[in-house]
């Protein structure tokens, strides 16, 4: 009797190795989840900018287009959004940045608007985990400056924006960018617009390669235009132009 139960659990199995395989999900429940997980981590705009909300509705899109990490100034108002959704709280407590979730601090924010504000924000670099830039008044000349001294340390070097356009602006100055932006606005369009412009940033560049010029030829009149780079352009430099 013992061997034609053998002889059946056998024949099932066999059986069983024909059938297709069932799909991921249906083997394990929580494998699309941590699938989905993984994506939501590898996504370009994860962890590269934080959303300060203004409104709910910023908030809600926010989340929707994928952002992850969002600033609060005011304890009230971040107690009436977090039961909306799950995402990271950062909470700023004086000029401390403080992470509600793991309950830690993970940076300070500086407020630069003259030289000696500039000069302390200097100072923090490769000391703190993370500093937020907040000058209002005076943006571009500080950004540049920071990103030069916080480029040789591991200290994230973070910028308010208060639009896309200015966000923007801050990803790109000195070719380099920041390490992130803090968006604060009360427009959900400039969250979609914030999104848009970070996946295309995450698209890869293009490459210049050298060419050998085979013939020259008249083709007409045209526009004339004047550049006058004696003193920018050294040896074995020129304009590509077109």
């Amino acid at each position: 009797m013992r061997s034609y139960v053998w002889i059946f659990l056998g024949l099932i199995k066999s059986l069983t190795s024909l059938l297709p395989t069932p799909p991921v999900s249906l083997i394990d429940p929580l494998h699309s989840l941590k699938l989905r997980s993984q994506c939501k981590l590898q996504c370009p705009i994860s962890g590269q900018c934080w959303i300060e909300p203004l409104t709910k509705d910023v908030l809600t899109v926010s989340v929707e287009c994928g952002f992850d990490t969002f600033l609060f100034r005011n304890q009230s108002l971040m107690q009436d959004f977090k039961p909306l959704a799950r995402f990271r709280t950062v909470q700023l407590r004086g000029q401390q940045l403080f992470d509600v979730d793991e309950e830690r601090i993970i940076g300070k924010v500086v407020r630069v608007d003259d030289h000696q504000s500039q000069n302390e924000a200097v100072f923090l670099a490769g000391k703190e985990d993370v500093v937020l830039l907040d000058a209002p008044d005076w943006k571009i000349i500080p950004a540049e400056n920071l990103i030069a001294a916080y480029q040789p340390t591991s200290t994230r070097l973070f910028a308010m924006a208060t639009s896309a356009a200015e966000a923007r602006v801050l990803f790109e100055t000195l070719e380099v960018g920041t390490d992130g932006v803090v968006l604060k606005t009360s427009s959900p369009d400039d969250v979609r617009a914030l999104k848009e412009y970070l996946e295309m940033r995450s698209l890869p560049n293009e490459t210049l390669e050298e060419c050998e010029v085979v013939g020259v030829h008249a083709s007409g009149m045209g526009e004339r235009v004047c550049v006058d780079t004696c003193s920018l352009l050294g040896e074995d430099e020129g304009l590509l132009v077109g």
